[in-house]
Protein backbone atom coordinates (compact mmCIF):
# COMPACT_ATOMS: atom_id res chain seq x y z
CA UNK A 1 0.00 0.00 0.00
CA UNK A 2 1.05 3.54 -1.02
CA UNK A 3 2.42 5.70 2.08
CA UNK A 4 0.82 8.52 2.43
CA UNK A 5 2.59 11.68 3.31
CA UNK A 6 1.56 13.50 5.38
CA UNK A 7 0.32 17.61 5.06
CA UNK A 8 2.96 20.01 5.43
CA UNK A 9 1.45 22.09 7.91
CA UNK A 10 -0.88 25.21 6.62
CA UNK A 11 -1.07 23.50 3.44
CA UNK A 12 -5.13 22.94 3.81
CA UNK A 13 -5.36 26.36 3.71
CA UNK A 14 -5.77 29.14 1.13
CA UNK A 15 -2.78 30.53 -0.16
CA UNK A 16 -2.22 34.01 1.39
CA UNK A 17 -2.24 36.94 -1.72
CA UNK A 18 1.19 38.86 -1.94
CA UNK A 19 1.48 42.23 -1.27
CA UNK A 20 0.11 44.83 -4.09
CA UNK A 21 2.36 46.86 -6.09
CA UNK A 22 1.71 49.92 -7.75
CA UNK A 23 2.09 49.44 -11.09
CA UNK A 24 2.12 51.05 -14.17
CA UNK A 25 0.37 49.86 -17.22
CA UNK A 26 2.10 49.75 -20.42
CA UNK A 27 1.13 52.14 -23.11
CA UNK A 28 1.01 52.00 -26.48
CA UNK A 29 3.86 53.57 -28.13
CA UNK A 30 2.35 56.45 -30.33
CA UNK A 31 3.32 56.04 -34.05
CA UNK A 32 6.55 56.25 -34.97
CA UNK A 33 7.93 55.29 -31.43
CA UNK A 34 10.73 53.15 -30.68
CA UNK A 35 9.20 49.62 -31.33
CA UNK A 36 8.77 46.79 -28.21
CA UNK A 37 11.64 44.54 -26.91
CA UNK A 38 10.45 40.86 -28.56
CA UNK A 39 9.75 38.50 -25.45
CA UNK A 40 12.65 36.50 -26.22
CA UNK A 41 14.99 39.69 -24.69
CA UNK A 42 12.27 40.95 -22.10
CA UNK A 43 12.87 36.49 -20.81
CA UNK A 44 16.26 36.85 -20.47
CA UNK A 45 16.09 40.01 -18.12
CA UNK A 46 17.44 39.16 -14.73
CA UNK A 47 14.39 39.15 -12.02
CA UNK A 48 15.12 40.06 -8.68
CA UNK A 49 14.87 37.73 -5.60
CA UNK A 50 12.05 36.15 -4.15
CA UNK A 51 10.63 36.59 -1.09
CA UNK A 52 11.18 34.20 2.03
CA UNK A 53 7.23 33.22 1.78
CA UNK A 54 7.02 33.19 -2.19
CA UNK A 55 10.07 30.83 -1.90
CA UNK A 56 8.71 28.65 0.74
CA UNK A 57 5.74 28.36 -1.33
CA UNK A 58 7.00 27.60 -4.66
CA UNK A 59 9.11 24.58 -2.74
CA UNK A 60 6.14 23.57 -1.51
CA UNK A 61 4.47 22.84 -4.23
CA UNK A 62 1.41 25.35 -3.76
CA UNK A 63 0.27 27.31 -5.55
CA UNK A 64 1.70 31.08 -6.68
CA UNK A 65 0.83 34.54 -8.01
CA UNK A 66 2.68 35.84 -10.88
CA UNK A 67 5.24 38.11 -9.60
CA UNK A 68 5.04 41.64 -11.00
CA UNK A 69 8.05 43.03 -12.91
CA UNK A 70 9.64 45.86 -10.26
CA UNK A 71 11.51 48.69 -12.67
CA UNK A 72 13.88 50.92 -11.51
CA UNK A 73 13.98 54.44 -12.60
CA UNK A 74 12.24 55.65 -15.78
CA UNK A 75 10.04 53.14 -17.65
CA UNK A 76 10.77 52.63 -21.50
CA UNK A 77 7.43 53.28 -22.28
CA UNK A 78 7.67 56.90 -20.95
CA UNK A 79 10.52 57.69 -22.64
CA UNK A 80 9.29 56.47 -25.76
CA UNK A 81 6.47 58.58 -25.37
CA UNK A 82 8.60 61.40 -24.77
CA UNK A 83 10.96 60.99 -27.93
CA UNK A 84 7.28 60.82 -29.28
CA UNK A 85 6.41 64.58 -28.72
CA UNK A 86 9.69 65.45 -29.39
CA UNK A 87 9.53 64.07 -32.56
CA UNK A 88 5.99 65.63 -33.47
CA UNK A 89 7.29 68.95 -32.25
CA UNK A 90 10.38 68.61 -34.44
CA UNK A 91 8.43 69.88 -37.92
CA UNK A 92 6.96 72.78 -36.17
CA UNK A 93 10.80 74.29 -36.06
CA UNK A 94 11.33 75.08 -39.29
CA UNK A 95 7.71 76.57 -40.15
CA UNK A 96 7.89 78.98 -37.09
CA UNK A 97 11.54 80.14 -38.42
CA UNK A 98 10.53 80.99 -42.38
CA UNK A 99 7.57 82.79 -40.60
CA UNK A 100 9.65 85.18 -38.72
CA UNK A 101 12.18 85.72 -41.80
CA UNK A 102 8.73 86.47 -44.14
CA UNK A 103 7.67 89.12 -41.79
CA UNK A 104 11.22 90.70 -41.40
CA UNK A 105 11.55 90.76 -45.16
CA UNK A 106 8.12 92.80 -45.31
CA UNK A 107 9.13 94.80 -42.70
CA UNK A 108 12.38 95.97 -44.90
CA UNK A 109 10.01 96.28 -48.30
CA UNK A 110 8.15 98.43 -46.75
CA UNK A 111 10.64 100.71 -45.18
CA UNK A 112 12.34 101.13 -48.32
CA UNK A 113 9.36 101.12 -50.74
CA UNK A 114 6.97 102.58 -48.47
CA UNK A 115 6.03 106.31 -48.61
CA UNK A 116 7.92 107.34 -46.16
CA UNK A 117 11.04 105.39 -47.38
CA UNK A 118 10.60 107.65 -51.23
CA UNK A 119 10.07 111.05 -49.29
CA UNK A 120 12.71 110.86 -46.88
CA UNK A 121 15.99 112.14 -48.30
CA UNK A 122 18.29 108.47 -47.49
CA UNK A 123 15.03 106.66 -46.96
CA UNK A 124 16.16 104.60 -49.93
CA UNK A 125 18.61 104.19 -52.80
CA UNK A 126 15.28 105.18 -55.23
CA UNK A 127 14.76 108.50 -53.11
CA UNK A 128 18.21 109.63 -53.14
CA UNK A 129 18.60 108.79 -57.12
CA UNK A 130 15.86 111.10 -57.81
CA UNK A 131 17.14 114.26 -55.60
CA UNK A 132 20.53 113.50 -56.94
CA UNK A 133 18.38 114.44 -60.83
CA UNK A 134 16.60 116.94 -59.40
CA UNK A 135 20.24 118.43 -58.21
CA UNK A 136 21.72 117.94 -61.64
CA UNK A 137 18.57 119.18 -63.13
CA UNK A 138 18.74 122.70 -61.29
CA UNK A 139 21.33 124.42 -62.86
CA UNK A 140 19.56 123.72 -66.37
CA UNK A 141 16.21 125.27 -65.85
CA UNK A 142 18.20 127.86 -64.00
CA UNK A 143 20.92 128.58 -67.67
CA UNK A 144 16.90 128.17 -70.06
CA UNK A 145 14.97 131.13 -67.45
CA UNK A 146 18.36 133.27 -67.49
CA UNK A 147 18.37 132.95 -71.44
CA UNK A 148 14.36 133.23 -71.62
CA UNK A 149 14.93 136.39 -69.81
CA UNK A 150 18.12 137.94 -71.55
CA UNK A 151 16.01 137.10 -74.92
CA UNK A 152 13.16 138.98 -73.59
CA UNK A 153 15.25 141.85 -72.61
CA UNK A 154 16.58 142.11 -76.36
CA UNK A 155 13.26 142.15 -78.15
CA UNK A 156 12.17 144.87 -75.81
CA UNK A 157 15.19 147.01 -76.65
CA UNK A 158 14.76 146.22 -80.41
CA UNK A 159 10.92 147.39 -79.55
CA UNK A 160 11.96 150.45 -78.09
CA UNK A 161 14.29 151.18 -81.06
CA UNK A 162 11.74 150.74 -83.33
CA UNK A 163 9.74 153.18 -82.02
CA UNK A 164 12.24 155.76 -81.41
CA UNK A 165 13.55 155.48 -85.20
CA UNK A 166 9.90 155.67 -86.40
CA UNK A 167 8.87 159.03 -83.84
CA UNK A 168 12.52 160.43 -85.73
CA UNK A 169 11.59 159.92 -89.20
CA UNK A 170 10.40 156.58 -91.36
CA UNK A 171 11.35 153.08 -90.06
CA UNK A 172 13.64 151.39 -92.54
CA UNK A 173 11.35 148.44 -94.34
CA UNK A 174 11.42 145.48 -92.21
CA UNK A 175 12.33 142.02 -94.14
CA UNK A 176 9.92 139.35 -94.66
CA UNK A 177 9.64 136.66 -91.77
CA UNK A 178 12.30 133.78 -92.90
CA UNK A 179 12.14 130.37 -92.95
CA UNK A 180 13.80 128.79 -89.79
CA UNK A 181 17.43 128.49 -91.14
CA UNK A 182 17.02 130.71 -94.62
CA UNK A 183 18.63 133.28 -92.87
CA UNK A 184 21.91 130.73 -91.93
CA UNK A 185 21.89 129.63 -95.10
CA UNK A 186 22.05 133.24 -96.79
CA UNK A 187 25.06 133.90 -94.45
CA UNK A 188 26.55 130.96 -94.93
CA UNK A 189 26.72 130.23 -98.44
CA UNK A 190 26.19 126.90 -99.77
CA UNK A 191 26.57 123.18 -98.32
CA UNK A 192 30.01 121.69 -98.71
CA UNK A 193 30.11 119.08 -101.51
CA UNK A 194 33.43 118.00 -100.87
CA UNK A 195 33.93 118.76 -97.23
CA UNK A 196 37.39 117.23 -97.03
CA UNK A 197 38.87 119.72 -99.78
CA UNK A 198 37.35 123.02 -97.52
CA UNK A 199 40.34 124.95 -95.89
CA UNK A 200 38.57 126.61 -93.14
CA UNK A 201 41.46 128.92 -92.47
CA UNK A 202 43.42 129.87 -95.59
CA UNK A 203 42.33 130.91 -98.96
CA UNK A 204 42.58 128.83 -102.15
CA UNK A 205 44.44 129.89 -105.48
CA UNK A 206 43.71 127.57 -108.67
CA UNK A 207 44.83 128.24 -112.28
CA UNK A 208 43.55 126.77 -115.87
CA UNK A 209 44.23 127.92 -118.70
CA UNK A 210 42.48 130.59 -120.35
CA UNK A 211 41.80 129.00 -123.98
CA UNK A 212 40.37 126.26 -122.04
CA UNK A 213 38.41 128.18 -119.73
CA UNK A 214 36.88 129.51 -123.31
CA UNK A 215 35.93 126.35 -125.31
CA UNK A 216 33.40 124.19 -124.20
CA UNK A 217 35.35 120.80 -124.73
CA UNK A 218 38.24 118.63 -124.01
CA UNK A 219 40.36 117.88 -120.64
CA UNK A 220 42.71 120.06 -119.07
CA UNK A 221 44.25 120.43 -115.62
CA UNK A 222 43.70 122.95 -112.44
CA UNK A 223 47.00 123.50 -110.53
CA UNK A 224 47.56 125.41 -107.92
CA UNK A 225 50.07 128.78 -107.68
CA UNK A 226 53.77 126.59 -107.61
CA UNK A 227 52.04 124.34 -110.61
CA UNK A 228 51.16 121.54 -109.30
CA UNK A 229 48.47 119.94 -110.47
CA UNK A 230 45.39 119.69 -108.16
CA UNK A 231 42.49 118.83 -110.25
CA UNK A 232 41.27 117.91 -113.59
CA UNK A 233 38.37 119.02 -115.85
CA UNK A 234 36.18 117.54 -118.57
CA UNK A 235 33.95 118.65 -120.68
CA UNK A 236 32.29 116.52 -123.03
CA UNK A 237 29.39 113.89 -123.41
CA UNK A 238 28.51 112.12 -120.99
CA UNK A 239 27.11 108.17 -121.09
CA UNK A 240 23.55 109.51 -121.78
CA UNK A 241 24.59 111.95 -124.57
CA UNK A 242 24.60 115.38 -123.09
CA UNK A 243 27.45 117.41 -122.42
CA UNK A 244 28.47 117.83 -119.09
CA UNK A 245 31.54 119.20 -116.91
CA UNK A 246 33.08 117.04 -114.64
CA UNK A 247 35.63 117.79 -111.98
CA UNK A 248 38.12 115.13 -110.70
CA UNK A 249 40.74 114.83 -107.92
CA UNK A 250 44.29 114.54 -109.05
CA UNK A 251 44.33 111.35 -108.20
CA UNK A 252 41.23 109.99 -109.21
CA UNK A 253 38.93 109.56 -112.04
CA UNK A 254 35.33 109.64 -109.99
CA UNK A 255 34.16 112.65 -110.55
CA UNK A 256 33.37 114.71 -107.52
CA UNK A 257 30.82 117.50 -109.10
CA UNK A 258 29.15 117.14 -112.36
CA UNK A 259 27.02 120.11 -114.19
CA UNK A 260 25.02 119.28 -117.11
CA UNK A 261 23.87 122.31 -119.05
CA UNK A 262 19.68 123.19 -119.41
CA UNK A 263 18.09 120.87 -122.01
CA UNK A 264 16.31 122.96 -124.62
CA UNK A 265 13.35 125.12 -123.10
CA UNK A 266 14.83 125.78 -119.74
CA UNK A 267 17.42 127.72 -118.26
CA UNK A 268 18.41 125.80 -115.59
CA UNK A 269 21.60 124.12 -115.24
CA UNK A 270 22.05 120.42 -113.12
CA UNK A 271 24.19 120.03 -110.23
CA UNK A 272 25.13 116.91 -109.32
CA UNK A 273 27.46 115.62 -106.35
CA UNK A 274 29.21 112.26 -106.17
CA UNK A 275 27.75 108.99 -107.53
CA UNK A 276 25.16 111.27 -109.51
CA UNK A 277 23.45 112.65 -106.55
CA UNK A 278 21.46 115.37 -107.09
CA UNK A 279 22.79 118.39 -105.00
CA UNK A 280 21.06 121.94 -106.80
CA UNK A 281 20.65 123.90 -109.64
CA UNK A 282 22.00 127.25 -111.13
CA UNK A 283 19.55 129.17 -113.21
CA UNK A 284 19.52 132.84 -113.86
CA UNK A 285 18.39 135.42 -111.45
CA UNK A 286 15.74 136.90 -114.49
CA UNK A 287 15.43 137.84 -118.03
CA UNK A 288 18.01 140.02 -119.41
CA UNK A 289 20.19 139.25 -116.04
CA UNK A 290 23.93 138.97 -115.85
CA UNK A 291 23.09 137.66 -111.94
CA UNK A 292 23.10 133.42 -111.36
CA UNK A 293 21.47 131.94 -108.60
CA UNK A 294 22.49 128.73 -107.07
CA UNK A 295 19.87 126.51 -105.49
CA UNK A 296 19.52 123.53 -102.76
CA UNK A 297 16.56 121.85 -102.27
CA UNK A 298 14.68 124.98 -104.21
CA UNK A 299 16.50 127.08 -101.51
CA UNK A 300 18.58 129.65 -102.93
CA UNK A 301 22.31 130.05 -101.07
CA UNK A 302 24.60 131.61 -103.63
CA UNK A 303 24.72 134.02 -106.33
CA UNK A 304 26.98 134.20 -109.19
CA UNK A 305 27.53 137.30 -110.94
CA UNK A 306 28.94 138.07 -114.49
CA UNK A 307 30.80 141.70 -113.39
CA UNK A 308 32.93 141.07 -117.20
CA UNK A 309 31.94 138.49 -120.12
CA UNK A 310 34.44 139.19 -122.13
CA UNK A 311 37.66 138.73 -120.18
CA UNK A 312 35.47 136.12 -117.84
CA UNK A 313 35.48 138.24 -114.45
CA UNK A 314 32.95 136.70 -112.03
CA UNK A 315 32.19 136.61 -108.69
CA UNK A 316 30.34 134.36 -106.31
CA UNK A 317 28.84 135.60 -103.28
CA UNK A 318 26.17 134.85 -100.44
CA UNK A 319 22.73 136.10 -100.82
CA UNK A 320 23.85 138.60 -98.11
CA UNK A 321 26.57 139.88 -100.07
CA UNK A 322 29.64 137.86 -98.53
CA UNK A 323 32.27 137.28 -101.04
CA UNK A 324 32.87 133.37 -101.58
CA UNK A 325 35.30 133.38 -104.71
CA UNK A 326 36.42 135.64 -107.63
CA UNK A 327 37.74 134.24 -110.78
CA UNK A 328 39.39 136.47 -113.75
CA UNK A 329 42.73 137.22 -115.81
CA UNK A 330 45.51 136.88 -114.19
CA UNK A 331 47.03 139.95 -115.10
CA UNK A 332 49.97 140.92 -112.58
CA UNK A 333 53.17 138.78 -112.63
CA UNK A 334 53.35 137.83 -109.34
CA UNK A 335 55.36 135.00 -107.41
CA UNK A 336 51.94 132.84 -107.64
CA UNK A 337 52.31 134.03 -112.23
CA UNK A 338 55.83 132.96 -113.10
CA UNK A 339 56.35 131.14 -115.52
CA UNK A 340 57.64 127.85 -115.28
CA UNK A 341 58.40 125.38 -117.91
CA UNK A 342 54.63 122.92 -117.21
CA UNK A 343 52.94 126.34 -116.57
CA UNK A 344 54.11 127.32 -120.44
CA UNK A 345 53.25 123.84 -122.02
CA UNK A 346 49.61 124.50 -120.70
CA UNK A 347 49.59 128.51 -121.00
CA UNK A 348 49.29 128.81 -117.55
CA UNK A 349 50.65 132.14 -116.51
CA UNK A 350 49.93 135.79 -116.63
CA UNK A 351 47.72 136.72 -119.51
CA UNK A 352 47.04 133.40 -120.43
CA UNK A 353 45.61 131.78 -117.17
CA UNK A 354 42.31 131.89 -115.84
CA UNK A 355 42.90 132.52 -112.05
CA UNK A 356 40.06 131.62 -109.28
CA UNK A 357 40.55 132.68 -105.60
CA UNK A 358 38.82 131.09 -102.94
CA UNK A 359 38.05 132.52 -99.74
CA UNK A 360 38.50 130.74 -96.55
CA UNK A 361 35.73 127.86 -95.79
CA UNK A 362 34.84 127.47 -99.22
CA UNK A 363 33.86 124.28 -101.67
CA UNK A 364 36.73 125.11 -104.08
CA UNK A 365 35.39 122.08 -106.20
CA UNK A 366 31.28 123.50 -106.30
CA UNK A 367 32.42 127.14 -106.83
CA UNK A 368 35.15 125.90 -109.63
CA UNK A 369 32.65 123.65 -111.19
CA UNK A 370 29.99 126.11 -111.76
CA UNK A 371 32.11 129.26 -112.68
CA UNK A 372 33.81 126.81 -115.52
CA UNK A 373 29.66 125.79 -116.19
CA UNK A 374 28.83 129.52 -116.81
CA UNK A 375 31.98 130.44 -118.62
CA UNK A 376 31.64 127.15 -121.07
CA UNK A 377 27.72 126.83 -121.53
CA UNK A 378 26.35 130.55 -121.12
CA UNK A 379 29.17 133.06 -121.85
CA UNK A 380 30.87 131.00 -124.72
CA UNK A 381 28.02 131.51 -126.72
CA UNK A 382 28.29 134.66 -129.06
CA UNK A 383 24.56 135.18 -128.58
CA UNK A 384 25.72 135.81 -124.70
CA UNK A 385 28.29 138.03 -125.28
CA UNK A 386 26.10 140.36 -127.43
CA UNK A 387 23.55 140.15 -124.95
CA UNK A 388 25.84 141.14 -121.99
CA UNK A 389 27.81 144.14 -124.16
CA UNK A 390 24.57 145.67 -124.80
CA UNK A 391 23.66 145.58 -121.21
CA UNK A 392 26.81 147.44 -120.66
Amino acid sequence: AATRRPPAPGAGAQPSRPPRVETQRPRKPAAGGWPLRPLAARAQRPRPPAAPEQRAQSEGGGGSWPQPEIQHGRSPQLRRVGEAGAEARRPLLPLRTALIVAVLLLLVFCLCFGPGGRSSPGGSAGGLLAEQGLQREAPSAARTREAAAAAAEQRAREMKQAQGAGDGGPSPPRPAPALPGTEALADEGPPPLCPTLVLPSTEACFLLPMARARRAEGRFDIKGPSGRKLLSAAIGPAPDGRQRLAICPSDSEEARCCVYPPVPGQSRMEVLGRHGQAYGTLAEAGVLSEEFVLCVRSEPVAQLQVQDAGSLVLMATTMNGRVLATAGPASTPDRSSQRTPESASEGTSGADSWRLQMKPGTDAVLLISCMLALSAFRLGEPNDREKSSALR
